[in-house]
């Protein structure tokens, strides 16, 4: 069951260092959604918010300071999921199905992370 856990571990860190990657490899574009979206400091936040997945991931690769990893990653993902994926408020059908999708997405990572959280102790 190990080898099981260090799989899912890697795949789970991978997915989240390569989307933390991203999200400052695309600044500009990551800055822009974020500005459209009305969000104050886009630019620093769209950096902050890289740096949060980059943390959270390679915690979990590295499995050291997975706590704190799975906190910085709620933050990231509690607001992120709220304001970036609000679907409800999309009027476009088609915009309304892709956020929903990203919405659940994220609940779902969070719901792993929140089962994760009390087994480390």
């Amino acid at each position: 069951m190990i080898t099981v856990f260090v799989i899912g571990r890697v795949i789970f860190g991978l997915f989240i260092v390569f989307s933390g990657f991203n999200h400052i490899k695309n600044f500009k574009h990551t800055r822009a959604y974020t500005q459209s979206l009305g969000v104050p400091a886009s630019g620093f936040l769209t950096v902050l918010t890289g740096l949060m997945l980059l943390f959270g991931g390679i915690s979990f690769l590295l499995w050291q300071w997975v706590d704190l990893g799975i906190l910085v990653l709620v933050l990231f993902f509690v607001p992120v999921t709220l304001i970036a994926h609000a679907f409800w408020k999309k009027k476009d059908t088609t915009q309304r199905v892709t956020e929903m999708h990203s919405f659940m997405g994220n609940m779902m990572i969070l719901g792993l992370l929140l089962i994760i959280f009390p087994l480390l102790y």
